[in-house]
């Protein structure tokens, strides 16, 4: 097993919840301050077809705005393609944890995630 299919699988288990009394998250965040997994995107943009970021709008690399972020996990654009299991996971360059956390300080940027952290998982 490679470094790459130990953090694919690891964003996999990131997921995981107990079915017996929960419901599934709605979207992995993965907040990253200092930036220090971004060289690593492009890659996992290949394997991962549910990869989504948070920036500048491009549609092949899908990264996006909040709000279009917040459209792709609820699957209402035609460009969201993954399949019904999988869980969207949505890289947050620049971002820290304590950033979404604090919602009444929560960067105009952020809003629309701000609420994700009680449906989704870290």
């Amino acid at each position: 097993m490679t470094v790459l299919d130990a953090l694919i699988q690891s964003l996999s288990r990131a997921g995981e919840y107990n079915r017996d009394d929960q419901v599934p998250p709605a979207v992995i965040l993965w907040p990253d301050k200092e930036r220090q997994w971004e060289p690593l995107m492009p890659v996992l943009r290949e394997r991962l077809a549910h990869l989504l970021t948070l920036g500048a709008y491009d549609v092949g690399t899908r990264t996006g705005p909040g709000v279009w972020l917040r459209c792709m996990i609820a699957r209402s654009l035609p460009e969201a393609k993954w399949t019904e299991k999988d869980i969207p996971v949505i890289y947050l360059p620049g971002v820290s944890r304590q950033e979404l956390r604090a919602v009444a300080e929560c960067p105009a940027p952020l809003m629309p995630l701000a609420e994700l952290q009680y449906r989704g998982a870290f």
